[in-house]
């Protein structure tokens, strides 16, 4: 992830809220520092209604993407994030959560 990257100035609207697209950098981040490999964040607020973002990266095993998995579900949990679901965990090959 670049470290030029920023979120964009304009804050939260609810104290302890985050907008989307200081979550999907800080995701990115937390994915990088778990040593995920191509990561990407696409901004498709234009293209789809659900959301504003995807944060996609790579692992190189199955132990590495729950570990990635693991370590967003916690952060995003910190700073008052709710999630509504993760698929693909058990097994490992993938984990989609949003």
């Amino acid at each position: 992830m670049p470290s030029d990257v920023t979120p964009q100035q304009q804050g939260p609207t609810e104290p302890g809220e985050v907008d989307s697209r200081t979550a999907a950098i800080r995701c990115a981040r937390i994915m990088a520092d778990k040593k995920a490999e191509d990561i990407l964040v696409l901004e498709v607020v234009d293209l789809i209604m659900i959301t504003h973002y995807f944060v996609i990266c790579s692992a190189s095993n199955r132990r590495q993407v729950q570990s990635i998995a693991d370590e967003l579900q916690m952060q995003m949990k910190q700073m008052s994030y709710r999630m509504s679901g993760q698929e693909g965990y058990r097994q490992g090959g993938w984990v989609l959560m949003d």
